[in-house]
């Protein structure tokens, strides 16, 4: 179980300066696989005029490495929503965000702490994995409040989301974030794990809110529930101490 735990903390970006900096930061990948996925499904000349319309030119120009202010991935979304309109920009996101659990798992999650994921039951794997990945809400969430509920399902919330931020929409807009959800998910916990935004801040609500569900390993739904009620005593793994 250490070793285990151990492999997950690496789960990071580098660069953290202050979780509670005045000015808050997000991961370049914010950035950069919304320019890779225009350019493989709208073209160079779309990803200039959208990186043009949010005031990145530079971004566009030097791609950045280090974690990027807040509000560059704010206008970017925004843009893109204005650009390509909500369904498009939506599918977009998706595709960048498909991107960014793509780059993780190849530069951010050691191999070792996959294949130990992989072979647990879902219900520790995804305990687990969203341990590490609330550990490190600073990369992605920037000032945002970022929460994972166990309960009759297993339930993401972001508050405060820098990817909705000042859009009003008729449908949930924040996937990018599912979008690098369910691809972790597919890859360390169940490959038949969905994720799917149920609310949004951009319809109104209070907190972006983001469901995770799978179908096989063990049942997400009951999953949920036996984590809220026992923890990790719910999960066991044949010949741990």
């Amino acid at each position: 179980m250490q070793a285990i735990a151990d492999a997950t903390t690496h789960l990071a970006a580098p660069g953290r300066t202050d979780a509670r900096a005045d000015s808050a930061m997000i991961g370049p990948n914010a950035i950069t696989r919304i320019a890779e996925a225009v350019e493989a499904v709208e073209g160079r000349s779309a990803v200039v005029d959208l990186f043009h319309l949010a005031a990145l030119d530079a971004m566009l120009a030097e791609p950045p490495t280090t974690m990027v202010p807040e509000g560059a991935v704010t206008a970017l979304q925004q843009a893109l929503t204005a650009k390509f309109g909500a369904v498009r920009a939506s599918t977009l996101s998706w595709i960048a965000g498909q991107r960014t659990a793509d780059y993780l798992l190849a530069h951010r999650i050691p191999r070792r702490a996959q294949a130990l994921l992989a072979r647990l039951p879902a219900t520790l794997a995804a305990h687990l994995l969203l341990k590490a990945v609330q550990r490190h809400a600073w990369t992605f969430a920037g000032s945002g409040q970022f929460e994972v509920h166990y309960g009759p399902q297993l339930t993401l919330t972001l508050q405060g989301c820098p990817i909705c931020r000042g859009q009003r929409a008729s449908a949930p807009v924040c996937s990018y974030y599912a979008g690098t959800f369910e691809r972790l998910f597919r890859q360390l916990v169940d490959a038949n794990a969905r994720c799917t935004e149920f609310a949004c801040e951009a319809l109104g609500a209070e907190k972006c809110q983001f469901r995770l569900v799978w179908h096989t390993r063990n049942d997400s739904r009951r999953a949920g529930k036996e984590i809220a009620t026992n923890g990790l005593k719910a999960a066991s793994i044949p010949g741990s101490p």
